[in-house]
């Protein structure tokens, strides 16, 4: 995969507290894109909306609003962000986006404030400054090195993940963060693997040395937020934006190491451990049935099925498309925070 420039503005508006502000808003005070970076993986640059459903129009907008809103954010680097938009436009062809381009994202997070852009690779075919199998833990003098360590792309490629992520987590400084962008579904075959939620919230916790874990995830240039399962006491289980065109569901996660990781991860899903601990599941907590209404359903059941087959299938259509949309509002009111659009 590739560092977006949808990763870009949240970073920013995150270390500006700002989400709900214009983008660009807001005194930085927790800076995140900062100090010596490490990406996993030489990581190339892409603009989302190359990656995105929409007409020319909208994608030529989006365009043009990152490019406006690089100015206003960083003024002191304009010679620098010019020079980086002449190559990236030099990239497009007929102006659409040229994947493995040999453009990468090192400059413009030097833009947005690295002092240095380390990579860590297998290999050194695209230019990884150290080459490491993550499969491996890593070694002694690259633990607690960087201030911030990016995975765009790369653990979903790794089999041993519980080794990869804890080098991750270990490479990482006392105060520095982590940023995740990974995928949650809809991209079978892509890598080894896609990832719940679940297993971020539950991986990034305070026992295991980090705190302020959010979870995002975006739909043409929507910005979602994850409800953590731990709070709202249930499994957040969510598919797809559109169930048309099946895009991914791609997730960002962002945290904090405030402590040394421990030599052993506690890592449980929330609910077992509701279950164990408190004797309660999610199931538990939802309200008991109406015996009224499961009566009245029992009825209707009754007269559907004794309807002629057409009339049937037809009634059939218009509650599956009905409960179809119900759910999926739902869906989103239950599990996520919907913070509007990014740019």
């Amino acid at each position: 995969m590739a560092i977006t420039d949808m990763e870009m503005v949240l970073i920013n508006r995150l270390e500006n507290n700002s989400l709900n502000a214009p983008p660009g808003g807001g005194d930085s005070s927790n800076k995140i894109i900062t100090g010596n970076i490490l990406t996993l993986g030489h990581q190339g640059w892409r603009r989302n909306s190359d990656d995105t459903n929409g007409s020319d129009n909208w994608k030529r907008d989006n365009l043009r609003k990152f490019e406006d809103w690089l100015y206003i954010t960083f003024p002191s680097k304009k010679d620098e962000i010019r020079q980086f938009l002449t190559r990236e436009k030099n990239a497009r062809v007929n102006g659409r986006w040229q994947f493995d381009n040999g453009i990468y994202a090192d400059d413009m997070l030097k833009i947005a404030g690295a002092e240095r852009v380390d990579s860590l690779d297998y290999s050194d075919f695209e230019g990884a400054t150290i080459i490491h199998n993550l499969c491996d833990p890593v070694p002694e003098d690259l633990k607690n090195k960087f201030d911030l360590v990016w995975d765009a792309g790369t653990l979903e490629h790794v089999y041993d993940f519980p080794v990869a992520i804890r080098s991750l987590m270990e490479m990482t400084k006392i105060g520095g963060h982590c940023f995740i962008w990974q995928i949650g579904n809809n991209a079978l075959g892509h890598g080894f693997y896609q990832f719940s939620p679940e297993l971020f919230f539950s991986l990034f916790r305070e026992c295991n040395g980090f705190t302020g874990t959010r979870i995002f995830t975006e739909y043409k240039n929507r910005l979602y937020e994850f409800k953590n399962p731990r709070e709202v006491r249930r499994r957040c289980e969510f598919q797809c934006f559109s169930r048309e065109t099946k895009d991914w569901v791609l997730l960002r996660v962002i945290t904090q190491k405030i402590a040394k990781v421990p030599q052993t991860l506690n890592v449980l899903q929330s609910d077992y451990e509701m279950a164990w601990n408190n004797g309660e599941t999610a199931e538990n907590l939802s309200a008991a049935k109406n015996p009224k209404t499961s009566a009245l359903k029992d009825k209707l059941k009754q007269v559907y099925h004794k309807m002629p087959s057409a009339l049937r299938h037809l009634v059939w259509r218009v509650l599956y498309t009905r409960n179809v949309l119900y759910t999926r509002r739902k869906e989103m009111e239950n599990l996520m925070i919907d913070h509007g659009k990014l740019l």
